[in-house]
């Protein structure tokens, strides 16, 4: 899926609804996160990449804490998965 959304030139064209629930490597994750970060990517794909980050275990998402802390429905939805105080641990670790 992240193959076909790098190499197309209409990220529409991707189905990314099944990608919500395909588990996560540390690759995947950095991918990602990178295409989500390109201004080349429509904000509606944005969209459904943060959804997919946000399903991800509360380990992996330590590289989008920046994503997290801009995100109160994620920030929740990690305290919720962890506990507010792991979850305010995990925002030090990756500082």
């Amino acid at each position: 899926m992240l193959e076909r959304l790098k190499q197309s030139g209409d990220a529409e064209a991707v189905h990314l609804f099944p990608a919500y629930r395909f588990p996560q490597t540390e690759e995947t994750i950095r991918e990602l996160l990178a295409l989500h970060l390109s201004r080349s990517i429509d904000n509606n794909t944005k969209f459904h990449l943060q959804n997919i980050l946000r399903h991800c275990s509360p380990e992996q998402s330590i590289p989008c804490m920046e994503l997290v802390e801009q995100d109160r429905s994620w920030q929740k939805l990690l305290d919720q998965k962890i506990g507010p105080q792991r979850s305010l641990s995990l925002r030090r670790e990756e500082a």
